[in-house]
């Protein structure tokens, strides 16, 4: 339900850890003066299947703003129980910023900051693409290079190690992704795990995305040759828009609330001979987020390992169940307790043997990996955690354990491929 143009509360998007009670969540500014035309805020603020979307925009004008001016706002993201506006503590979960792009006339820029001191230490989930951490463990073994490609970027990634996201003094210091290149409504991803890439031929005619057309260009070619730089995998043709290499991915521990910054340059030139929405800028921010536990409940061996942060403090150990789902939803559908494919105790076969026994001390990514390999070979494999997950960001940690799941997918895709 939209509350105001400086709040949006979102009923009922998931339950609690003990799973008695739903939850809302409530964006608001927090900082910044948050601009929208009112139609856009009625028409396009609030949720739209699994994603929930927030609208700015502003008109140039003669004066003031100006071309180039930017409007920035500080959102604060925060857990409740449903109805009330007491704080919700959730254990281990995500949100995703989602479809950072331009429009076909390169007159805006979106952009998504994040102070990192908000993050979970040990950076299970977090993609920011293209950062590279000075200290710590912010991006999950590397995953941040793996989601982009410095040959053809497709954002433009930025940090800081001593500023935040307004540049005042802060001791983890920010980072963020500015668009870079096209979008269209179509490429649009329909929730956090979705990672399909979009064809030109899923938007526009067949004219105008063959060679010469007036849209095959805003479709990226895959960097062929280049396994660090692959876009379009499998894609026919080779040209897509990829959702991952364009979002930001967020991972959270023991927290109610978190706080991101969201920006829109607008660079169209004032034109009194057009209307007031000619001369306007204005872009749909939205988001999508997740419990990991609600996939993966094996994820208990990670969220509650006694591992060590980079300043050789413990992190706060979870210590409830969730049957959260997707922490963004359909404000009025009710919330599953479980994600397709996956049962709440998944229960392992006579084949659940054939996990990984490491000697000594085990990392906690190894840890995740080994348990997810026991779900994998229980009677109801997740055979979405394969597609949904990248092995390869923890084969420098955990190249045996690595080995044994990309092999196990393997099986799985092989049997799928085999049934009638």
């Amino acid at each position: 339900m939209l509350s105001s143009a400086e709040q949006i509360r979102y009923s009922k998007v998931g339950l609690s850890d003990d799973g008695q009670r739903y939850i809302d969540l409530i964006v608001k500014v927090v900082r910044g003066n948050y601009l929208a035309k009112a139609d856009s805020v009625a028409k396009r603020n609030g949720a739209n299947g699994l994603v929930g979307q927030i609208n700015m925009g502003f008109t140039i004008t003669p004066t003031s703003p100006t071309q180039g001016t930017t409007n920035k706002v500080e959102l604060e993201f925060s857990f409740v129980r449903s109805g009330t506006n007491t704080p919700e503590v959730l254990d281990v979960f995500s949100m995703k910023f989602l479809d950072l792009d331009r429009d076909a006339a390169l007159t805006l820029r979106e952009t998504v900051c994040v102070d990192l001191d908000q993050l979970d230490p040990f950076g299970f989930e977090t993609v920011i693409p293209g950062y590279e951490p000075t200290n710590g463990n912010i991006c999950a073994f590397g995953t941040c290079l793996v989601a982009y490609c410095k040959s053809d970027p497709e954002i433009i990634s930025f940090s800081s190690s001593t500023k935040d996201c307004w540049d005042q003094q802060s001791n983890l210091g920010s980072a963020g992704i500015t668009s870079e290149k096209v979008g269209f409504q179509c490429d649009n991803p329909l929730s956090a795990i979705d990672s399909t890439p979009t064809k030109c031929e899923d938007c526009f005619s067949t004219k105008a995305c063959s060679d010469g057309g007036s849209k095959r260009e805003y479709f990226p070619l895959d960097t062929a040759g280049s396994a660090s730089c692959s876009k379009c995998t499998n894609v026919i043709g080779g040209r897509c828009i990829n959702p991952e290499l364009r979002s930001m991915n967020l991972g959270f521990r023991g927290r109610s609330s978190f706080k991101v910054t969201m920006a829109l340059e607008c660079l169209k030139q004032y034109d009194p001979s057009l209307s007031d929405d000619k001369n306007s800028c204005s872009r749909n921010f939205i988001f999508s987020g997740k419990h990991l536990r609600c996939d993966y409940p094996s994820w208990d061996s990670v969220a509650n390992a006694p591992a060590t942060s980079a300043n050789g403090n413990n992190p706060t150990s979870a210590t409830a169940t969730t049957v959260s789902s997707n922490t963004v939803g359909n404000t009025q559908q009710s919330v599953p307790t479980t994600t397709a494919g996956v049962t709440a105790n998944p229960t392992p076969t006579a084949a659940s043997a054939t996990t990984v026994a490491s000697a000594g001390a085990v990392p906690p990514a190894c840890k995740f990996l080994d348990s997810l390999l026991l779900q994998l070979n229980s009677q109801n494999p997740n055979k979405q955690a394969c597609k949904d997950l990248d092995f390869n960001s923890f084969s420098v940690l955990c190249p045996t354990e690595v080995a044994v799941i990309t092999s196990k997918c393997a099986e799985l895709t092989a049997s799928s491929t085999a049934s009638p």
